[in-house]
């Protein structure tokens, strides 16, 4: 089943995204049905171990953190994002929930590394051991804040837009995606 480790933000960034988000071209519309959220980790777990996933991410030691926004970028082929500031102790998150829950990984469902990724090393090393090639070194943490093409994301002229913004992390989340969408399996508290 696919999981998603996930930061949501807090309301007063939310108001100031969909405020954003009503001064764009019509050609963008709103991003995941999470809503937006800096992802930890995505990919696809084993159900049945759900609960010792719980647990075992319980156990997950991080201080509360800031988490500082950047420059409104374009990612991932149709993804409006705004960047995250490097900051050790969201990569020190990253990395417990990815080596936490990858002895649940369910490597049967996970599609083929894509094309474009073949030809790096780093990327094949780390989709053979996670599954995925954006993770570890590769991680690039940001918030999607709306889905549309290049062209449109040309047309957008305040790119600094959420510069500066930083709100403090206290907490993450796991989320599971079933039939009826996306629902949050539990919330925990970091340090």
């Amino acid at each position: 089943m696919k999981y998603v480790a996930l930061i949501r933000q807090p309301k007063e960034l939310l108001r100031t995204i969909s405020k954003f988000r009503q001064e764009l071209p019509e050609q963008v519309r709103p991003s995941h049905p999470l809503g937006p959220h800096c992802t930890l980790v995505s990919n696809y777990f084993y159900n049945d171990l759900e609960p010792i996933m719980i647990e075992h991410l319980g156990r997950i030691r991080v201080p509360s953190f800031q988490l500082t926004l950047g420059k409104i970028d374009f990612f991932d082929d149709n993804s409006l994002v705004v960047r995250v500031e490097p900051q050790l102790q969201l990569q020190q998150l990253h990395q417990s929930v990815l080596d936490t829950l990858n002895e649940f990984l369910n490597k049967n469902q996970i599609k083929p590394l894509p094309e474009k990724y073949r030809s790096e090393p780093e990327a094949v090393v780390a989709f053979q051991y996670y599954g995925s090639c954006y993770v570890g070194a590769r991680y690039n943490p940001h918030i999607t804040i709306a889905q549309t093409r290049l062209q449109h994301f040309k047309k957008i002229k305040t790119r600094n837009y959420f510069g500066g913004y930083s709100f403090e992390v206290t907490n993450f989340e796991l989320a599971k995606k079933n039939e009826a969408g996306w629902e949050t399996v539990k919330s925990f508290s970091l340090l």
